[in-house]
């Protein structure tokens, strides 16, 4: 009898070749078995899914490019290609239409590729004066919004308010960094206030004008002082003029001084008295330490002083040093006389539903007087006081009128420091033509 083929017995060796093959059992259902199955089934299909997500290749998402960034480098790249290349010409064009038979000034006369590196040079200075003071206009938002609330100014990093997310180093650069968000939040995505773009803008202009007006142009607005003959980024900056660096710097300071005034009622919050307390402990000291930073003598304008030829002025300036230390105290005490009743008509016109405190408008202007002198404090206090008249007569909040009246202040005190010196000697010279005998 030929063997009939057997699978088991085939597959296994140990079943004998007479050894009939197993009965088929038919299974029966098994709910075990059944959930074994279904669990298996399940598995299955997430391993697959698993899978497909692995071999599926993932497609980042495409970054929009940053057209209000682009447009701001755009906008910059053309105004400093505008006064590096085409002022020029403009220049030469309008003085031979004006003037065909005058020589031009020594510095049109020079050939375009001098004259385009000297003005390459004066826009680059210009930018380091703007990034400087921007930055310094970043600082005092963080300091006017945390020093009223009693927060750390130096230690804890910008954050978002909102989220209390850190800002990067590039989010927190000034200008560029609000303009590259687009003036949300990158982390919950709230819209950033305008005005911290505007603290920066404004200090930052502040700084390019003082350093323009101030520094650069040798001092022309600096009273009691003869004008640097040599002007100009080569003569100034190269061949540094620390005095000239110094003036800026003490200003600038009293500038940042007003500006965080501004910024912290523009957050609704009082600047607090030790802020001012530090600001005239500072000006005290180093105008003690540094007395020649005090450029009008505080005995200059009083009744019964000897008035000079303004022209004598320079010359007599060492002489005055000997007793400055004594001045710079005595022009205190007059600043602290002229300040207390300025803070008194301040806080009278900024009142209306509720008394605005009246050591802020003091330290305002004794800071004005320990800065500047007392006679520059009593012309922009003066001025001020007299521009801020209409606020008495509005309806507005107590600490929106004390904002308005600080941007006059400012705005008077930077009109004044530039015409400071056209000032002191109209009146120099006014003081003398009184003082002469009569024929």
């Amino acid at each position: 009898m030929p063997d009939t083929p057997n699978p088991d017995r085939d597959l296994n060796p140990e079943i004998s070749p007479n050894q009939l093959p197993a009965p088929l059992i038919e299974p029966t259902p098994d709910v075990a078995s059944a959930v074994t199955d279904t669990t298996g089934a399940a598995q299955a299909t997430n391993e697959l899914d698993v899978l497909s997500t692995i071999a599926t290749p993932v497609v980042a998402e495409k970054k929009l490019p940053n057209w209000p960034l682009r447009w701001l480098w755009i906008f910059i790249l053309t105004l400093v290609g505008f006064y590096v290349f085409a002022l020029p010409e403009i220049q030469i064009a309008w003085w031979n239409y004006r003037s065909p038979n005058r020589m031009l000034p020594s510095f049109l006369q020079l050939d375009i590729v001098t004259r385009s590196v000297l003005r390459l040079l004066e826009s680059f200075v210009v930018a380091f004066f703007f990034a400087v003071g921007s930055s310094f206009g970043s600082f005092l938002n963080v300091v006017a919004y945390r020093l009223p609330k009693n927060l750390d100014i130096s230690v804890a990093g910008s954050r978002c308010p909102n989220c209390n997310q850190r800002l990067t180093f590039q989010e927190n650069m000034p200008l560029f960094g609000w303009v590259s968000l687009r003036g949300k939040c990158s982390g919950c995505h709230i819209p950033i206030p305008f005005k911290y773009l505007a603290a920066e803008l404004l200090v930052g202009l502040l700084a390019v004008w003082l350093g323009v007006h101030e520094l650069l142009s040798g001092g022309i607005n600096l009273p009691l002082r003869a004008p640097n003959f040599y002007a100009g980024v080569v003569w100034i900056i190269f061949y540094t003029k620390w005095d000239l660096v110094s003036y800026a710097l003490f200003h600038f300071a009293l500038f940042c001084i007003l500006a965080t005034q501004i910024l912290t009622l523009d957050n609704q919050l009082a600047v607090p008295k030790r802020f001012f307390v530090f600001c005239c402990f500072v000006g005290v000291t180093l105008s003690l330490c540094f007395p020649w930073l005090i450029l009008v003598h505080s005995s200059l304008f009083l009744p019964g002083i000897e008035m000079r030829e303004p022209g004598q002025l320079e010359g007599v300036r060492l002489e005055w040093q000997q007793s400055t230390r004594i001045s710079v105290l005595l022009g205190d005490l007059y600043s602290i006389a002229i300040a207390v009743p300025a803070a008194i008509g301040a806080s009278l016109l900024c009142r209306h539903d509720k008394p605005f405190p009246f050591s802020m408008w003091l330290g305002t202007f004794l800071c004005l007087g320990i800065w500047l002198g007392w006679q520059a404090s009593l012309c922009i206090a003066s001025v001020s006081l007299l521009i801020s008249l209409p606020l008495a007569v509005f309806q507005l909040p107590t600490i929106r009128k004390a904002l308005y009246m600080s941007g006059i202040v400012l705005g008077v005190t930077v009109l004044h420091h530039g015409l400071w010196a056209v000032l002191v000697n109209a009146l120099l010279n006014q003081f003398s033509a009184n003082a002469m005998p009569m024929q």
